[in-house]
């Protein structure tokens, strides 16, 4: 049976007790009622009656009494009227006591006075109209017979009472104690199937959770008791499978675990660099052979248990380590953290060994002694090249200011005298190729002077001697000033050229030669770069911001997104072959980015291969310092309308 059904059962047995212990409960209320209605029904009344004739009975005596001794008519009719009243209740008393009667004593007793008291009625009524004396004396017998009747009846009623009543308290005690049985049965019928739902229902329960709070403790060695068939049964037998499940988890654990350490231990030991684990206490657990032969003098301080402050404080003062375990043991319980790094230091024998550490889950810590040798000798390899490099920046800046300022005193020289041939100033050449032949020397001679300027101003730049001279200017005469040269540029290369100059009377602080030189660049580049027919776009404006934006916009070739900063970088060519199609030093851009970064401003680049190119300056309104670097602008290049 199931645990519903023994509950089931159970609640239907007391409910049956319950329904028994009422019926008999209502039974005995019953049998009570009906007692005390039949006693009062029966025994009383016919006792009451009987007195009552008796009384009724005295009564017509007494009206007898006053009749005779009546002085008056009346007084006797009301005399008369009297005793018939009286002796009609008397013989309806005597009726009611014999039909009330329990007993044929009782009927008896009722008919033999109700006889005897009509043979007195006869006698009353022959001595009242005889008057003879002898009719008189049988009256008064027949009156002393009925009297001794009824009297008769009232002791056989009230003896009949008794026995009734005496019948009714026995019946009465029956009861009781059948009512005292049944509640003690009942009672004895409750606890018996209290225990028996208790011993097949609260026991199991008990033993099911004793067992799983014992498993739940961590004993899985625990006896689970046997199993029924209901649902205790089940939850037993579950637990059952439960135990043996975490008993196989436990030991699966555990044999990962131990397999996870022998694993751990294989690899601390088979590491190439040495490895000390350190418990939360700060004591050492384990230091692999690898330590054991790096600090091979200080062995006796790497025994597990040792402190590991110690160990430290040993290694420092045979090598020349600088670190503090106890600093980064306080930081740790401080909130800062434990630092990852706890320093290097270089060991007797010449090796350079770097401390690092990592946290365990349990709050200890794992250290990693890694050599470092190969590293510190790179690094200082590294430091002497840079050291070298530095040094041969410094002096390829120095010859190139020097070999500047000794190239451009000749070369003025020569485009001096060429320009003086070519303008025939001092009289006819001759042969007028002569003058076509000065013009070209003063055109090369201008050309090499600008990029020998160039090159100046990047090394300037690089040693940071390249300065500004900034003053108020109004950039719509500054565009004004150069569109000559642009429109001369472009025509010459054959392209359209679409200028849109700043609104007048805007100004910023600039450097006026510088900023040209900024427009000449980009303006150059993209006349250089863009086939005939192409089209060149130069715009600027002063924005709601105060600061400067000038853009230069082509339809040439364009660059890849990877060439933008090789284009940028100085005497660098995308296309670096002999023969190459676009001549240059590779110059123009690195110094352009310069000059805007001395500004203050930025730069910006957005090509895209045969869709040109468009680069964009911002200048502040005011200086306030150097800006970034050349940024790549990934929107694509738009086509600049001559209305914009």
């Amino acid at each position: 049976m199931t645990i519903r059904s023994k509950i089931l059962t159970g609640f239907l047995a007391m409910s049956l007790i319950l329904s028994v212990m009422g019926l008999f409960g209502l039974h005995s209320v019953a049998e009570s009622g009906r007692l005390v209605v039949d006693t009062f029904d029966r025994p009383l009344m016919a006792m009451s009656h009987a007195r009552a004739a008796m009384a009724d009975f005295y009564a017509i005596q007494g009206a007898l009494v006053r009749m005779d001794h009546a002085a008056t008519t009346a007084e006797i009719n009301a005399q008369a009227d009297q005793i018939d009243r009286l002796m009609k209740d008397l013989r309806d008393d005597l009726k009611i006591a014999r039909t009330r009667a329990h007993s044929p004593e009782i009927v008896a007793a009722a008919d033999r006075a109700s006889g005897l008291l009509q043979d007195w009625v006869e006698a009353r009524r022959r001595s009242t109209l005889s008057g003879a004396e002898a009719d008189r004396a049988a009256t008064a017998k027949a009156e002393t017979a009925v009297a001794q009747a009824l009297d008769d009846l009232v002791e056989t009623a009230a003896g009949e009472g008794f026995l009734f009543r005496k019948a009714a308290l026995d019946s009465i005690q029956w009861n009781q104690m059948l009512t005292m049985l049944a509640v003690g049965a009942a009672l004895v019928l409750s606890t018996v199937i209290t225990f028996a739902l208790a011993r097949r229902i609260v026991r199991p329960i008990r033993a099911a959770s004793t067992v799983a709070q014992r498993i739940a403790g961590g004993d899985l060695a625990v006896d689970v008791p046997p199993a029924g068939k209901d649902e205790t049964g089940s939850l037993l037998a579950a637990m059952r499978v439960m135990q043996l499940n975490l008993r196989r988890m436990m030991q699966r654990e555990v044999d990962q675990r131990q397999s996870a350490q022998a694993k751990l231990v294989d690899a601390i030991e088979s590491s190439p660099e040495a490895i000390i684990l350190v418990d939360p206490r700060g004591d050492i657990l384990l230091a692999n052979s690898e330590a054991k032969r790096d600090f091979g003098t200080v062995a006796d301080a790497m025994a597990p248990g040792a402190p590991f402050a110690r160990f430290l404080s040993r290694i420092a003062e045979t090598s020349a380590f600088a670190f503090s375990y106890q600093a980064a043991t306080q930081a740790q319980a401080r909130g800062d953290g434990m630092p990852h790094s706890l320093g290097e230091g270089r060991l007797a024998d010449g090796r350079w060994l770097r401390v690092s550490q990592s946290a365990t889950r349990d709050g200890g810590l794992i250290t990693f002694w890694s050599d470092v040798s190969d590293l510190k000798d790179r690094e200082s390899a590294l430091v002497e090249a840079r050291n070298v490099a530095q040094a041969a920046s410094a002096a390829k800046s120095s010859f190139l200011a020097a070999m500047g300022h000794e190239l451009r005193t000749p070369l003025n020289a020569v485009i001096g005298f060429a320009e003086l041939i070519g303008g025939e100033m001092l009289g006819p050449v001759g042969k007028p190729e002569y003058r076509g032949y000065a013009r070209d020397i003063e055109q090369s001679g201008r050309r090499l002077l600008a990029v020998i300027n160039d090159i100046l101003d990047i090394a300037r730049s690089e040693t940071g001697q390249l300065e500004l001279m900034a003053e108020p200017v109004e950039l719509a005469r500054l565009f004004d000033r150069q569109r000559p040269e642009i429109e001369q540029q472009c025509v010459a290369a054959g392209l359209t050229l679409e200028f849109i100059a700043p609104a007048p009377g805007a100004t910023i602080d600039i450097d006026s030669a510088k900023v040209q030189q900024i427009i000449a660049n980009l303006v150059s580049n993209a006349v250089k770069f863009t086939p005939q027919g192409g089209t060149v776009s130069v715009m600027g404006r002063v924005r709601d911001d105060g600061e400067a934006e000038i853009v230069i916009c082509d339809t040439g070739i364009g660059m890849r997104h990877e060439d933008i900063p090789v284009a940028m970088t100085p005497f660098a060519q995308l296309d670096n072959r002999l023969a190459r199609r676009y001549e240059g030093t590779g110059l123009g851009l690195p110094l352009t980015r310069i000059l805007v970064e001395l500004h203050g401003g930025r730069m910006l680049i957005a090509s895209q291969p045969d869709n040109g190119t468009m680069v964009t300056v911002r200048l502040p309104g005011r200086l306030a310092g150097r800006g970034d670097a050349a940024e790549q602008d990934d929107a694509p290049v738009p086509r600049m309308a001559a209305s914009a």
